[in-house]
């Protein structure tokens, strides 16, 4: 890998979290209910960020643990 390829690797991965930032913080500013912002955030961890063993936050609002 080149010195160029590594340097867009990391602006990738740079501008991917600051896109997954901004779309909680905006989700937040829309009042969305908690189980709503917790769908986002659980997506943002899993997807967004490639986070594979991140329990699920779903348990926050149901109860139950998942």
């Amino acid at each position: 890998m080149t010195n160029t390829d590594a340097l867009l690797a990391k602006y990738d991965i740079k501008e991917l979290e600051l896109n997954s930032l901004l779309e909680i913080t905006q989700a937040i500013n829309d009042n969305l209910s908690e189980e709503k912002l917790y769908k986002i955030y659980d997506f943002t961890i899993r997807g967004n960020l490639n986070i594979k063993n991140w329990p699920s936050m779903y348990w926050m609002t149901s109860g139950t643990a998942k």
